[in-house]
Parts: C-alpha cells; structure tokens; sequence
C-alpha cells in the first residue's frame, strides 16, 4: 500500500494579512483533498536564526529548535511548496534564510512547486535556487495577483474560478512527480 504523499509548504511571507499565505492555505487544502498530509511552516510563528555556516548541511546539528524541527519536517517530506511575495524583484529574505537554515540533503531528488503573488521574477530566481539543491522544480508555477482574492472576515479568501483551476492542476503535477519519484 501507497503512504500518502507528505508535502512541506512554506509561505515567504510573515505578515498577518498576506496573499502569499491565504494561497498556500487553499494549495494544502487541495492538496489534502487529494489525499496528501500538509504541513504549513509559518515562518511568523516558527521564527527561525540567520542561518549559521557552522551548521551548512547539518541543520540536524543546530542548538535552535525550530531549525531542528522544520529540518525534521523537510527530511519527512517527498515535496515542498515554496511561495512569496515579489520582494525588490525577487523573493522575501525570510524565505532565503528559511532555505540556508536547511541543507541540500533536505531537498535533493524532491519536487517542488513555486508560488509567487505579484510577480514571476521570485519563481524565477527560485528556480535557480531549487536547482542548485539537487531538487526539481515542476513545470506548472502560480502566480496571484490581488484581484485574485476577497477580503473575508479571517483574511484573504480566493475568489478567481481561472486560479482555482490553475491550483488544482499545480497539485495534480505535484503529486503526480511525487508518485514517480517513489516509484508507486
């Protein structure tokens, strides 16, 4: 029997009110609809060091707790979700560090879908990034613009049919790449 597919999401953005984080919040649910165990790291309620070069590639080994328990978490993970909002072109710093606290043992051989609001250019970079830690970053991105969401009375709620669909089809791909690289 087939485990479920374990996916790691983490949000680049540690606002309260974030676009960034009501998208990751609507991937996970389709993505357990779909059968997959999701686990969301808030990088607002699990805050975590700068990353420390004494501890590159043993994230196992570092005296913070969180670093050890979101290296635990991506360890268990056959993929990730990573996403954010478009920061000075590129992706948040708290994001960067999130991947720096980690090692290429973590991500290597794992597929990973990218998420952006506002912009292409973070998926784009992270793309490179997902690249030189031995990951594979799927074919099918989402990007979210502001009018893809409503105000509703816990935050942001998607309200766009054509992201809906974009969405299923980017867990789909995922969970498709993660039957493939377990071989079931």
């Amino acid at each position: 029997m087939t485990t479920k597919a374990r996916v790691l999401l983490i949000p680049g953005s540690i606002g309260r009110l974030s676009y960034t984080r009501a998208a990751i919040q609507v991937i996970a649910q389709t993505l357990e609809v779909r059968g997959a165990e999701t686990r969301i790291w808030d990088l607002a309620e699990m805050p975590l060091p700068m990353a420390d070069p004494e501890y590159d590639g043993i994230p196992q080994h570092n005296p913070d707790a969180n670093v050890r328990e979101l290296a635990r978490a991506a360890n268990e993970a056959d993929a990730f979700v990573l996403a954010t909002p478009v920061y000075h072109n590129s992706y948040t710093g708290v994001l960067k560090n999130a991947l720096d606290c980690l090692g290429d043992d973590q991500f290597a051989g794992k597929p990973i879908g990218l998420v952006g609001h506002q912009g292409i250019q973070p998926v784009d970079h992270l793309r490179i990034v997902v690249r030189s830690l031995g990951a594979h970053a799927i074919t099918r991105q989402v990007v979210t613009r502001k009018q893809d969401f409503a105000s509703g009375p816990d935050g942001y709620v998607l309200n766009s049919e054509t992201l809906t669909h974009r969405i299923n089809v980017f867990c789909d791909e995922l969970l498709d790449w993660v039957r493939r690289f377990r071989g079931d």
